[in-house]
């Protein structure tokens, strides 16, 4: 079953093997100061764009536990309660509790941007040339450019991407549905591959 498929079972209010299991995709965080989207990506990276760091999730007893070593926001121990949801705890700390809600399936747009989990390299075209880029999909969304070095990230809104390109440039969009915008244009070269530490 796709994640889609998956989704829409837990809407209806379904139940399946799969939903009884962490599976990629958007998730909402909930604690006691709030909630906010969060990402389980495919290659283990746990992804939050408020609270970027270099996180990773990991399955266990085949997916009806899971585990996440947030670094500085500490680690925690989930259990699955129900479809799509599950709750637990900072680990050491039962009485920080945290629950965590299925939301959606990763978007067309942020599949294509992660490839396999680990990101997708582009060729970067502007006036005066073109050169390669990479957005890496690890605990903070680096966007690297050897050609043009900086410590740069880059983010989802909408139908665009923003690439945060340090002294070259704030929040440049790109639309998905020409890749473009006034100055530049991505075009695809190819995924990432890495292992997450």
């Amino acid at each position: 079953m796709s994640s889609t498929s998956l989704h829409k079972s837990m809407l209806k209010g379904g139940f399946t093997s799969l939903s009884k299991m962490a599976v990629p995709g958007v998730y909402t965080w909930l604690y006691g100061g709030g909630s906010f989207p969060v990402c389980l990506r495919p290659s283990g990276v746990f992804y939050c764009q408020q609270y970027a760091s270099s996180a990773k999730w990991e399955k266990i007893d085949g997916g009806s536990e899971i585990s996440i070593d947030w670094k500085n926001f500490g680690q925690y121990h989930l259990k699955h309660i129900e479809a799509g949801h599950f709750e637990g705890s900072q680990i050491g700390k039962p009485a920080n509790w945290r629950k965590m809600s299925y939301l959606r399936p990763f978007s067309a747009h942020e599949t294509l941007m992660m490839g396999t989990g680990a990101g997708s390299a582009w060729n970067f075209e502007w006036e005066k040339g073109s050169f390669e880029v990479e957005f890496r999909c690890d605990g903070f969304n680096h966007f690297v450019c050897n050609t043009y070095p900086a410590h740069s990230h880059w983010a989802m809104e909408d139908d665009k991407i923003l690439i945060n390109w340090d002294k070259y440039g704030k929040k440049i969009p790109l639309r998905f549905t020409t890749y473009q915008s006034n100055y530049f244009k991505l075009l695809p070269l190819s995924l990432l591959k890495y292992s997450v530490r």
